[in-house]
């Protein structure tokens, strides 16, 4: 019967191998048509493979002697039946178990995507040794390395646990792969018309977070841009003196003795084929996927943050409601250096981070400085040199010169001293991307040295010339202003204003202006 009009009918010869049988029919322009994507399948449900064709006769894959079972490959899938089968274009969300399909449809594929029927079995052991590594196991996240994690998804929770050892679970992940799906190119996909327009609505609504976390609800957290799919099952061992009701739970396997305990292997899930099939037999399981339909993803390889499709503009928003400001850089500084005690400074250039440079003075920096023998701290500011570099500007001040500024009318004399000086900063402001999820926890602090030397005279020479002196030019010309700024700074020091001829603002952690 084709196309449910008429029956076709062909007279073989049961004798015959599968071989001849293939090459009988191999005429594209046959009304009876065997293409090299279709296989023989064996009574018990086995595809037979090419390589044994000449060795099998008909009569010895017949079913009552009268079915002869033929079952085309996936591979003429076409693309977009693919991408419906496996629902590509629905989000997913996070859970403690296993990564959900959103309700709604959230993306679109302006393109092509990347389809490769590459089927091979593979097993591997995992021990995970925090709840973080755990759910990303669970949830078949291939790469641990998740690159956003939303601040109301689990894995959010367990992140401050991510560097510890909180406990040690070894799982056994046996996977059957049939299809690997990739999106090469991420400008292919487009977020729905109404996954935008909901995000848009959202972030008019006077709680935009709350609106925002709906949104993922609806829509998932991520999308796919590289899976693998087939069938996988997901076993975890099980200490035997801990659990008294393994007779009833464990499937499969028997128990083991190593170093005088005892465990064994507890199914903790069943992804794709027929699940039911697997407590009675693996291999029939495993047969169970010979059909596609059967498939479901099993390893998400590459996942992103859904907010991520949206244009430069809306992620803008979203970053600023939903990650805020953080610290984007910090470093530690050792520098060497003379100075004279008093209001002509130092400058210290900071190595600003090229990717950070042209945005700098959107960004507030935060630094402290102290003199490494006697822990006093300097008192300082922000210099911009350029619309993309900065200096911090060091002054040593202590009571003595108080007395010496308030009284002066003339030049301030002071010995030089050879000073050495630990200085931390940092730049904080909104990200211009979603962070990375461990970056609040890993905080990576770059450490440099810096040794000067040379002819004293020369350093101030240099910066008499070139600078001017804020400090030192305000407070001669309006010395009772001099009284407002917070001589000895206690922490850290946030700089809140940037000017190069004028007086600045700093406010020390206690608040004093």
């Amino acid at each position: 019967m084709i196309n449910r009009k008429y029956l076709i009918v062909r007279e073989l010869t049961a004798t015959l191998t599968l071989e001849c049988i293939r090459m009988q029919f191999s005429n594209c322009e046959d009304e009876v048509y065997i293409d090299d994507s279709m296989s023989f399948i064996s009574p018990n449900g086995l595809m037979i493979e090419r390589s044994r064709e000449s060795t099998i006769t008909l009569k010895e894959v017949l079913i009552d002697m009268k079915t002869l079972i033929i079952e085309k490959s996936r591979m003429h899938l076409d693309e977009k039946a693919i991408v419906e089968i496996y629902n590509l274009e629905y989000g997913v969300k996070m859970s403690n178990n296993i990564l959900v399909r959103s309700k709604m449809k959230a993306i679109m594929f302006t393109g092509s995507i990347n389809i490769e029927e590459d089927q091979y079995d593979q097993k591997h052991t995992k021990v995970c040794k925090n709840s973080y590594d755990n759910l990303c196991v669970r949830n078949s996240i291939a790469d641990e390395n998740i690159s956003t994690v939303l601040p109301w998804s689990p894995l959010s929770l367990s992140l401050p646990a991510s560097s510890h050892t909180d406990s040690s679970t070894t799982y056994d992940i046996n996977m059957s792969v049939k299809l690997m799906v990739e999106v090469t190119e991420k400008r292919v996909v487009l977020p729905t018309n109404e996954f935008k327009n909901a995000v848009m609505e959202a972030l008019k609504h006077e709680d935009a977070f709350l609106e925002l976390k709906r949104i993922t609800e609806m829509y998932g957290e991520y999308i796919i841009l590289k899976a693998k799919i087939g069938g996988k099952i997901l076993r975890i061992k099980v200490d035997e003196s801990l659990n008294f009701t393994h007779s009833k739970q464990r499937i499969s396997g028997e128990v083991f003795n190593h170093s005088n305990k005892n465990y064994f292997w507890k199914t903790e899930s069943i992804l794709g084929g027929n699940k039911h099939e697997y407590e009675n037999d693996f291999n029939r399981w495993k047969n169970s996927l010979k059909d596609y339909k059967k498939w479901v993803v099993i390893s998400y390889d590459r996942i992103e943050l859904i907010f991520n499709i949206l244009d430069e503009g809306l992620r803008q928003e979203i970053i600023k409601i939903i990650v805020g400001q953080k610290i984007l850089f910090s470093a530690q500084d050792q520098i060497e250096v003379f100075l004279r005690s008093g209001p002509i400074p130092y400058e210290h250039e900071l190595h600003i981070p090229p990717d950070l440079q042209s945005d700098i003075k959107s960004y507030q920096i935060i630094a402290s400085a102290i003199n490494k023998k006697t822990k006093e701290e300097f008192f300082m500011k922000v210099f911009y040199t350029s619309d993309s570099s900065a200096s911090l500007l060091l002054y040593m001040i202590n009571e003595r010169d108080e007395e010496i500024i308030m009284k002066c009318t003339g030049k301030i004399k002071n010995k030089v001293q050879r000073y050495n000086i630990e200085i931390c900063w940092m730049i904080i402001g909104y990200p211009k991307d979603f962070i990375n999820a461990r970056d609040n926890f890993n905080l990576n602090i770059k450490i440099s040295s810096n040794s000067v030397s040379g002819d004293v005279i020369e350093i101030y020479d240099d910066f008499q010339k070139h600078r001017l002196h804020p400090l030192e030019t305000c407070s001669y010309d309006t010395i009772t202003e001099f009284d407002s700024i917070q001589l000895k700074s206690r922490g850290l020091t946030k700089i809140s204003g940037i000017s190069s001829n004028k007086i600045v603002k700093i406010k020390s952690s206690t608040g004093k202006v």
